[in-house]
């Protein structure tokens, strides 16, 4: 999927969350997505507004 026109990555973040949801509806629940750039996952888990610690804790299941 992609959003012509908006090169942010909250619209990103909004693509993923849209493609998920779609799975989810099909009743695909065991979905993992990896990205390819790393500026995805910063700006994804910066909207979550994580603390410290829980973002520690993110980064160490990776």
């Amino acid at each position: 999927m992609e959003v012509l026109g908006d090169p942010t990555a909250e619209c990103d973040g909004e693509v993923i969350v849209m493609a998920l949801e779609f799975l989810e509806s099909l009743g695909i629940t065991d979905v993992r997505i990896d990205l390819g750039n790393v500026s995805y996952m910063h700006a994804l888990f910066g909207s979550l507004g994580l603390r410290d610690e829980e973002l520690a804790l993110v980064n160490r299941a990776r």
